[in-house]
Order: C-alpha cells, then sequence, then structure tokens
C-alpha cells in the first residue's frame, strides 16, 4: 500500500508539471481541440528556427488546448505557394511574404522586438554590408554598388532584400548592372557565408542577423556594415481562411499575453506582440507598386 500510495503522489505531482508554463505558474487552457500547424518562414535552417520557436508553439498548445505543431516550406517562394493554398492553418512571415497571401489568410498579431540602432519596436530594417580587404571595404557604399556581385536572403525577404532596394529606390541608386543572386536556401546565415568568403562583394541582411556567425568565423571582423536600411513593419502571423475563429481569439489573445520576460519571447528574440498595424502593411504594398516596373524587383512583385 506505501508504494501505491507513493506512486499516486507522483503521478499527481506529473500532471501538476504538465499544466504548468516554463516558469511554473499553471497554465489556463482554452479548452478547443484539433492539431494545426504553426509554418515560419524560413530565413534560418530548421535547427535555428526550431530552437527559436519550438516553445512558442508548446506555449500555443498548453493556452489553446489544441495541438500545434512547426512546419517550415522549402524556401520562401514554397512557403508563399503553400500558405496561399491552405496547406498551413497558421503562418508567421515578413511583411512583404503576406502582401502576397494576404487574399487567403487572416491578420492575428504583429511582433514586437526590441529596436536594432534605434526605432520602434513594431518595425525592423536591413542591413547593407561588404568584406574588407587589406582593411579597405570592398564596396564603399551603396552608390557604389554598380558591376557588384550581391548576396541577398530572397527577392521577397523584406529585411534581405526589400529595405535594401525601397532605400535604394528613395535615393535614386541605379542598379541595373548589379549582379544580384539569392543565398542557398534563403537563408541569412549563407548570405553572411557568401560575403565573407568571397562568392560576393556584398550582401542584403536583416540587422537582426549581425553577429549570429561571429563564433563560427574565424575573424568575423573581415566584414562590416556600411549602412543601415529602410524600416518596414515587423512580421506578421496570420491564419487562413476558415480556420474557427474562436481558435483565432484563443491564439490572438494568448500572444497578446506574452511579454520580454517570458522564455518563449527571450527564445524567440522578440518582446511580445500587438494587434496588427494594417495602415503600416498597406502602405508597404503600395510602396512596391512603382518598384514593381523595376527590372531588379522583377521576382519581388
Amino acid at each position: 500500500m506505501r508504494y501505491r500510495s507513493l506512486f499516486a503522489l507522483l503521478f499527481l505531482g506529473l500532471i501538476f508539471i504538465a499544466g504548468c508554463g516554463g516558469d511554473g505558474e499553471e497554465v489556463e487552457s482554452a479548452g478547443l481541440e484539433g492539431s494545426y500547424t504553426l509554418a515560419i518562414l524560413p530565413q534560418y535552417s530548421d535547427a535555428v528556427l526550431t530552437e527559436k520557436y519550438q516553445a512558442l508553439t508548446d506555449y500555443l498548445s498548453a493556452k489553446t488546448g489544441a495541438e500545434f505543431t512547426l512546419a517550415f516550406a522549402d524556401g520562401f517562394d514554397d512557403h508563399i505557394v503553400k500558405v496561399g493554398a491552405g496547406e498551413f492553418d497558421f503562418a508567421f512571415q515578413n511583411p512583404v511574404v503576406y502582401a502576397k497571401v494576404a487574399a487567403s489568410t487572416e491578420l492575428v498579431v504583429q511582433e514586437l522586438k526590441n529596436p536594432q540602432f534605434g526605432g520602434p519596436r513594431d518595425k525592423f530594417r536591413g542591413i547593407f554590408f561588404t568584406r574588407l580587404e587589406d582593411g579597405v571595404p570592398v564596396v564603399g557604399s551603396l552608390s557604389d554598388l554598380a558591376g557588384k556581385r550581391v548576396s541577398v536572403v530572397s527577392y521577397v525577404s523584406a529585411g534581405g532584400f526589400i529595405s535594401q532596394m525601397v532605400t535604394l529606390y528613395e535615393r535614386g541608386i541605379d542598379t541595373l548592372s548589379v549582379d544580384f543572386f539569392e543565398a542557398e536556401g534563403n537563408e541569412q546565415e549563407n548570405v553572411l557565408r557568401d560575403v565573407y568568403e568571397g562568392r560576393a562583394d556584398a550582401g542584403f541582411v536583416r540587422a537582426t542577423t549581425w553577429g549570429m556567425l561571429d563564433d563560427e568565423l574565424e575573424n568575423p571582423n573581415s566584414i562590416e556594415i556600411i549602412s543601415e536600411t529602410a524600416w518596414l513593419p515587423n512580421w506578421a502571423l496570420t491564419a487562413k481562411t476558415g480556420i474557427d475563429p474562436e481558435l483565432i481569439e484563443a491564439v490572438r489573445a494568448a500572444l497578446l499575453e506574452l511579454t520580454e520576460e517570458d522564455q518563449e519571447m527571450i527564445n524567440a528574440k522578440m518582446v511580445g506582440f500587438q494587434e496588427p498595424d494594417v495602415e503600416a502593411y498597406n502602405q508597404l504594398v503600395e510602396f512596391m507598386v512603382p518598384m514593381q516596373d523595376h527590372p531588379t524587383c522583377a521576382k519581388c512583385h
């Protein structure tokens, strides 16, 4: 009997632990059911994205009662196709990609991050960087890009192409002779490697990417930032058309509760979420219209 009592106490303890969040506080579930996918735009490798977003996915499962699992497409274009076709239930993507899938999705929340190089929490920007050879930048400024080979994340990457193109467009810089190419796997890390290893003269990445390979590179100081580029609205979390409105509200409410002290946000390098700024997203779409006639942007519309 004594062993049975001990087993019962251990069992009850496990139940209590399972119903608690990462900080030891009990998580109240909305009591919903079903299995749903949460797709993350693959700007980094699957391993990096899992490290960043698994805790957030587990949190949504605990808070809603439904089962959420992470999902990844094979690159940006595949993400756009699958989100547009309704193959993912929820998706987290940059504002440029959101503009391409807006017709088949519903905005849920907008991310907040710690500001990079100053600026608001609900926006982010890209950077332009180059390699140093004998201490001299291969590309000294944005206006020196003519005839250079430039690695970008993707032609629909907000922080790894569009932010930079907005800045180039605003400054009237001609990019017709620039040799742009997409990095392998549409991954930010590979843009850094392309420039560092000499496959590109310069690179376009999101500002938050800077420094992520410092421990891997033998001489990280051999690449340097030349310029920050235009601010864009932060990433948007969307639900596909037809998802239960009660589940959407439960997801929205759960995400809006998170703060920068929560482990889910620490892992994801975010400080929280806010109601989506629809006007900011629409303004970006409108700004991109005249850019779409530019040969360099042939693939971003």
